[in-house]
């Protein structure tokens, strides 16, 4: 029993899932795969493929559970999952791994048991080849009523949710705080980004010609840092040039470089409105949470807050948004295709269901003396409890009748 004990805390398993987890191997590929069912009681299960030489089935199974919990908050029927190789994106027989991984999960696939779509590591192109090799040649399944109108599903509208998440927050927070509580906000919103790939160059295209300034930058090559302001622009084009090593190829009179896992901690020299971490799990960690000191946490990624670190950061006055609200963009999109046609109503049904989602957590949490983050979870594992409920009767009136 203390072994069970153990290995259930080590790789994150409770009462509510996961309810699959499925390790391949390739040998001849050097192919480590893992796929995490945290849940199908809410629908087809659904989530990114992440690809990293780092991976670990925690990681996996975290990720898995937020995107339950990110789809019982939007009340969107679709369950929980998420899956990963374990090799480098970058490697030169990546189409090849990825196929090989593809092919151990196809029955999977094509049953309607999972619904990948791209993740860090990973884009539109490798989810439509997983599809193809496992039977399934359609991108979307029909199955969970989504029709593709010819509109890859990308990781911008991440980004675009995440936008519109620090715009929400900035307008209508204080209409819910006491007068001794109110937040300061900088004439021009400052901005600390973590992660330049689809969902944070996304959210960066959204501040241009906006108050909003980008102070700080990290990438896998490093962090950058300007108390004026970065060039959105120029970063946007560094990076169709140089990739994450964009980093080291931005100049500035007042430019400072740090590691980048130091970006977040320059928080305490600077005044900064919005931390936004977006790359990996555990951005907020033990060994950073002391020197954060921003007005609001708005994370583009899953699982950004280390397990056990939550209760620090709350005694702190910064607001720590929850991930699964906060970076639904992606989920979003996909619900909007059962109703919308374009790219424009996409992007507009994203803004609304953000908006009075975050509206309805911040009235709500502080009127019940909770902060968002707990509010926001304790909401969205009720829902979740009700549906394993119901499907726990479900099945209780089938061995009666059998």
């Amino acid at each position: 029993m203390e072994t069970e004990t153990k290995i259930m805390k080590n790789v994150f398993m409770d009462k509510l899932g996961p309810e699959k987890i499925i390790l391949s191997r390739d040998p001849s590929m050097q192919m480590i795969g893992m796929l995490v069912i945290d849940n199908s009681s809410y629908g087809v299960p659904t989530g990114g493929i992440r690809m990293a030489p780092d991976l670990t089935l925690k990681e996996i199974m975290r990720l898995a559970r937020a995107m339950s919990l990110k789809f019982c908050s939007y009340k969107i029927q679709l369950g929980g999952a998420k899956a990963g190789i374990i090799a480098d994106p970058n490697d030169k027989d990546k189409k090849v791994i990825i196929a090989s991984f593809a092919d151990t999960i196809k029955s999977i696939i094509k049953g309607d048991g999972y619904y990948p779509e791209p993740g860090l590591g990973t884009e539109d192109a490798d989810t439509e080849m997983i599809f193809k090799t496992s039977g399934k040649p359609e991108i979307i399944p029909r199955r969970v009523g989504i029709i593709r109108y010819d509109i890859p599903l990308q990781k911008r509208y991440t980004g675009i949710g995440v936008y519109y998440c620090l715009e929400t927050i900035l307008q209508k927070l204080n209409s819910y705080l006491r007068q001794d509580d109110q937040m300061q906000w900088n004439k021009q919103p400052t901005v600390i980004l973590e992660g330049f790939g689809r969902a944070g160059s996304s959210i960066a295209k959204r501040m241009i010609n906006t108050d909003y300034k980008l102070l700080g930058l990290s990438t896998i090559k490093g962090g950058i840092f300007d108390e004026n302001g970065l060039n959105i622009e120029e970063l946007l084009s560094l990076k169709d040039e140089y990739g994450d090593d964009l980093i080291n190829h931005y100049n500035s009179n007042d430019l400072i470089k740090v590691p980048k896992e130091k970006i977040f901690e320059l928080s305490s020299d600077y005044s900064i409105d919005f931390i936004i971490p977006g790359a990996r799990t555990d951005a907020i960690n033990k060994n950073n949470w002391r020197k954060i000191d921003a007005n609001a946490i708005v994370p583009a990624s899953n699982a950004c807050y280390a397990v056990d670190i939550l209760p620090n950061l709350i005694e702190k006055r910064t607001i720590i948004f929850p991930d699964f609200i906060s970076n639904a963009g992606d989920i979003l999109a996909l619900a909007a295709r059962q109703k919308v046609n374009t790219e424009a109503k996409i992007v507009e049904y994203i803004k609304e269901n953000i908006e009075n989602k975050i509206v309805k957590i911040l009235k709500d949490s502080y009127e019940h003396n909770e902060n968002p983050y707990e509010y926001a979870e304790n909401r969205a594992l009720k829902e979740f409890k009700a549906k394993l409920s119901r499907k726990k009767e479900r099945t209780e009136k089938l061995e009666n009748l059998l």
